[in-house]
């Protein structure tokens, strides 16, 4: 990523590219579904427009999109993501995604401390109970526990 100060000139194609697009007039969208697309059933259904911009790709037998700009999906470290932010709200600075991973990673410790902290403060019998299930959209497995106890006021 090229900073915020250099030339448009020296950046790399698909940046350069990006910058074109970001600065070229955009006609009024005047709504944001526009087309039409047929579903298994033969049945039609709507389409954004900003499908327009997008290809679907089939890796690793998942379904994905690809932009049809630079090839790749977009981030928040790329440039596209970052014109398009300050087209929602150019007050607002997106953070890197380092910074985001650092603050998740922080809240998660917080959190788990003060867990630790509460179950450290039961003197009662702890019962774990337990729930798995599968997203619907997705492969991926999710599991649940849930901890029971009777605290000193005698509240569940």
């Amino acid at each position: 990523m090229q900073p915020e100060n250099t030339p448009i000139n020296s950046m790399s194609n698909s940046e350069n590219d990006l910058s074109q697009l970001a600065s070229e007039s955009v006609p009024p969208i005047t709504s944001d579904v526009d087309a039409y697309e047929m579903n298994k059933d033969g049945k039609r259904k709507l389409t954004s427009f900003v499908w327009n911009h997008f290809k679907r790709k089939t890796i690793n037998g998942e379904e994905k999109v690809v932009c049809n700009y630079c090839n790749k999906a977009l981030t928040v470290d790329h440039l596209g993501f970052k014109v398009y932010s300050e087209g929602l709200q150019s007050l607002f600075k997106v953070p890197s995604r380092n910074t985001v991973k650092s603050d998740i990673i922080k809240i998660y410790e917080n959190e788990n401390l003060k867990t630790m902290r509460l179950l450290d403060k039961i003197e009662s019998k702890i019962a774990l109970t337990s729930d798995i299930w599968t997203a619907s959209n997705q492969k991926k497995g999710y599991m649940m526990i849930t901890a029971h106890y009777v605290d000193d006021d005698w509240d569940m």
